[in-house]
């Protein structure tokens, strides 16, 4: 294998026309709330796990952000910096739905879109109409069809670059309603003006690293050596960021599938959920319907997608700020909410202690891709009971909507751990 695909080879930065567009609807279940109710529009306005004033923010307004309000921040502080802030728990159907009429916009400019969360898209215009119209021209007109067919309320910051990760830096440069481009006449200059952190995957832990090897900006980030990159992540990492950062895609330099941005068949590493609990909820008791819950969500989410699992884990913070976590392996894949739960459940009883929960999550990981083949309600004389009556369920509620049929467990979880859009997802 040549030094050019183990990661020693430094490449110049990529002075291809840039044809890849990265679109993020600006403050998104805000700005979807607004659109939906035109009375919200121009005030500042928080979307909060929920809205008790511990509740956690987790989409601000641009109104809301011009006056310091963020996400992550507490309902009570928020309304420290503006007492008269509306705040709304999130209502996920809403937000899927402008998802959707994006995604179906940008079906229409290209086939090879990268949904990378519910506000975030990234595109490829490569052999395509587009890109002999431009990727400037094409970006405009993608924000003139959102006002037409999606919402006019609606803004998006759009990035333009010769990659998925420099196109995305380049939609954070100006928002809201932003067009930005980063390619090889400018990528110096951006890069003198931006922090190591403003890079996306760049943290505090691995900003130290990088300080470490003297790395200090993101020029000094840029100009390094492949093997000091290599020296600061402690492994091929250091190649990718190589790559990353000089406008090249991973995965057409490496031909590894894993970093593939456009493979509809790429595989995710793990499916869970969450809960921010408001009250005082410690008992196990009281906290199993809400774990049936969340693993239903979850499970439904794997056999959706066409996955099982087979490595399974709890996490606990508690109101103290003390947390708890514990995980199992099994042998065998499984997507079914009644397996899992009974395996989350005595997970569950094992935690040591029982007092207030702030936050109950669980995930499962190590999954693989599964035949999606779906069985009608009669077909399944050979099959499990419980996996016939799932996909039943699935087909169900996938007509009429969440939960529109459920198993009697749920009834006693009421309105706990409702429909949420985790970071990341859709």
């Amino acid at each position: 294998m040549s030094s050019f695909f183990t990661g020693t080879k430094s490449l110049p930065f990529n002075s291809a026309q840039p044809l890849t567009l990265f679109i993020d609807i600006n403050s998104c279940f805000a700005t979807v709330e607004q659109q939906y109710n035109p009375s919200l529009r121009g005030k500042p306005l928080a979307i909060a796990a929920y809205t008790g004033s511990t509740g956690t923010i987790v989409a601000a307004s641009i109104e809301a952000k011009k006056l310091g309000i963020k996400t992550g921040m507490h309902v009570n502080e928020a309304q420290k910096i503006f007492p008269k802030i509306i705040v709304l728990e999130p209502d996920p159907p809403k937000y899927r739905t402008v998802h959707k009429k994006l995604k179906g916009l940008l079906y229409e400019i290209t086939p090879k879109i990268k949904p990378l969360s519910i506000d975030e898209f990234s595109i490829d215009i490569e052999r395509t109409p587009a890109q002999q119209k431009g990727a400037v021209a094409t970006a405009l007109q993608i924000k003139s069809d959102i006002k037409a067919k999606v919402g006019d309320w609606i803004t998006v910051s759009i990035g333009i670059a010769p990659n998925i990760f420099l196109a995305k830096t380049a939609s954070n440069l100006k928002k809201p309603d932003g067009l930005q481009t980063i390619d090889s006449t400018n990528y110096l200059q951006v890069f003198s003006k931006l922090s190591l952190t403003d890079l996306c995957g760049i943290k505090s832990g691995n900003a130290s690293r990088l300080a470490a090897q003297g790395i200090f900006t993101v020029l000094d980030f840029y100009h390094a050596d492949i093997s000091l990159l290599r020296k600061a992540f402690g492994s091929i990492g250091g190649y990718y960021w190589h790559l990353k950062l000089h406008g090249w895609d991973v995965e057409k330099i490496t031909g590894g599938e894993k970093f593939n941005a456009y493979n509809s068949n790429e595989v995710k590493k793990s499916f869970g959920n969450s809960y921010a609990i408001p009250g005082n909820v410690g008992k196990k008791e009281d906290l199993a319907p809400i774990l049936y819950k969340l693993v239903e969500k979850t499970a439904t989410r794997l056999r959706q997608e066409g996955y099982k699992a087979k490595s399974f884990s709890i996490n606990i913070l508690y109101r103290d700020g003390t947390r708890w976590k514990c995980h199992k392996n099994i042998e065998k894949y499984i997507n079914l909410s009644g397996e899992i739960y009974r395996i989350m459940y005595k997970l569950l009883l094992k935690a040591p202690e029982q007092k207030p929960v702030r936050i109950l999550a669980e995930t499962c990981f190590r999954v693989a891709k599964t035949d999606k083949q779906q069985l009608g309600l009669f077909d399944g004389v050979k099959s499990d009971k419980e996996e016939i009556l799932s996909k039943a369920m699935d087909s169900v509620n996938k007509k009429f909507g969440d939960f529109t049929l459920k198993p009697a467990k749920l009834l006693k979880a009421k309105s706990a751990a409702p429909d949420r859009i985790g970071f990341g997802k859709t």
